[in-house]
């Protein structure tokens, strides 16, 4: 037996990579525990080659299966979801986007780039989408890790964020994990790290059974076991627990009720601490260590949060949780004015409402509502700072009214 063609064979043909590893690691299984009698590593390789034929031989007959299926039908909007057909296509779909010089599946692929379809999220592969799963691979490669969504210092050649493509590109990357080598290792390495709900829940149980403590929201040093903050999963998912039956879960939260409440300074440095990290999203359930809910604290507390704007820590909050609306930023701006008795001009950077927003750059944005809304005040202050400052509106009021 050509052992050598028999190898080149299995990596050469068509078939899914966790297939094709598999055999080749039963393939040199083989080479390694009996290589002292040849006649007996002749019959294992051939009995291994007899069922590898016929792996590639089923694989061919379900591509002939839909090829004829397309070909009578000219579509698949019909094809049985629930068929034997219609579950190998969406498993081997990407395999089919790599065989170039096989008219069947060019044929299958262009029709399905065509439908559109959410079950088969097929699109044209070209050599810069390839280039990228290989940066990705050697990076992973180096650093044993892959950048998350918000990393803005790892980009590939071409300048894009590669935790932004990583982020937007997850389901096609799993849809060629078995057919491009690149796509199957970083595959591996999101499968690896992913804990479900309940291994979660375990886990943190355990932390909370061995060190009679759990960690508090700001604490990034305690971990899950795949990396990931563990006081995070505990802020947002506390409601949840609470309504869990689950002896755990109880637990969890009996522990976590008895925590006192924290003042407001303590507050300030728990979101302060979480907004810091980049990799922290705040949803609509996330709390604070004593489970008083982060956002209906920060409605409740708006106000008082404005009036301590200039603290850095709450400045950086306001800026990162609030958007103003029109009638808050008009009450900031009279309070500017009041102030420094100064209009900004829209190029100064330096003066910013308490969302972040430029207020010389919203001032010149709404010039015209402010100088035709009397109610908002804002005109009279403006005109007081500088009489010219609406010369431009009132001359087309003018000039409209010849």
């Amino acid at each position: 037996m050509n052992l050598n063609g028999f190898k080149l064979k299995i990596m050469s043909e068509y078939l899914p990579l966790s297939i094709k590893y598999e055999y080749l690691r039963c393939f040199y299984e083989i080479l390694e525990t009996d290589k002292y009698s040849f006649f007996t590593v002749e019959k294992r390789l051939e009995e291994l080659q007899a069922s590898f034929n016929r792996e590639v031989s089923e694989f061919n007959c379900y591509l002939n299966l839909i090829y004829n299926y397309l070909k009578e039908n000219n579509n698949f909007y019909n094809l049985d979801a629930n068929g034997e057909m219609y579950r190998w296509l969406i498993e081997n779909v990407g395999i089919l986007m790599f065989m170039y010089g096989d008219i069947r599946a060019h044929d299958i692929v262009s029709e399905l780039i065509l439908e559109k379809n959410k079950s088969f999220p097929v699109f044209k592969i070209d050599d810069k989408y390839l280039f990228r799963l290989k940066q990705i691979y050697e990076y992973l490669c180096n650093y044993g890790n892959l950048p998350v969504q918000t990393d803005r210092t790892i980009k590939f050649e071409d300048g894009a964020y590669m935790g932004s493509f990583l982020s937007h590109n997850k389901k096609r990357i799993y849809m060629l994990k078995e057919a491009n080598e690149h796509a199957y290792s970083i595959t591996k390495y999101y499968e690896m790290l992913y804990l479900n709900f309940n291994d979660k829940l375990n886990e943190v149980y355990e932390y909370l059974l061995q060190n009679g403590d759990l960690p508090y929201i700001d604490d990034k040093q305690v971990k899950f076991s795949n990396g990931e903050v563990m006081s995070y999963f505990i802020s947002h998912n506390r409601r949840k627990l609470e309504m869990m039956n689950d002896n755990r879960a109880k637990i969890i939260i009996y522990y976590l009720n008895k925590r006192k409440g924290l003042s407001f300074d303590e507050k300030i440095l728990e979101v302060y601490n979480m907004l810091l990290d980049e990799d922290f999203v705040l949803s609509k359930n996330s709390t604070f260590s004593d489970g008083v809910n982060i956002k209906k604290w920060f409605r409740d507390n708006k106000r008082k949060l404005i009036k301590l704007k200039d603290d850095d820590r709450i400045s950086f909050i306001l800026k990162k949780c609030f958007k103003l609306s029109f009638e808050e930023k008009v009450l900031e701006a009279h309070e500017y004015l009041d102030l420094y008795h100064k209009i900004p001009s829209k190029d100064d950077k330096d003066i910013i409402f308490s969302d972040g927003v430029l207020m010389g750059m919203w001032f010149s944005n709404n010039k015209r509502e402010i100088y035709l809304d009397e109610d908002l005040g804002l005109k009279e202050k403006m005109e007081d700072i500088n009489p010219y400052c609406f010369d431009r509106i009132e001359k087309v009021k003018v000039l409209r009214k010849k």
